[in-house]
């Protein structure tokens, strides 16, 4: 309760890649996702046989994930 809401942007090195959150395909990077500060957010990327999860938690002062696949 109180957490401030904010927008995190993931985004991947490279060529196209697709964004996976619960298992589900929900975009492409850049994808903008709502989240609240301090919530733990996991989502995986996916570029043909790769697969990175990315794990973090989000915080007042980073709102941008680059990540290389």
């Amino acid at each position: 309760a109180g957490a401030a809401e904010t927008e995190v942007v993931i985004d991947a090195v490279g060529d196209p890649a697709d964004v996976y959150l619960g298992g589900a395909r929900v975009g492409q990077p850049p994808f903008a996702l709502d989240s609240y500060v301090g919530e733990d957010v996991e989502i995986e990327l996916r570029r043909g046989d790769l697969r990175e999860t990315v794990r973090f938690q989000t915080t007042p002062g980073k709102r941008a994930y680059t990540v290389s696949l």
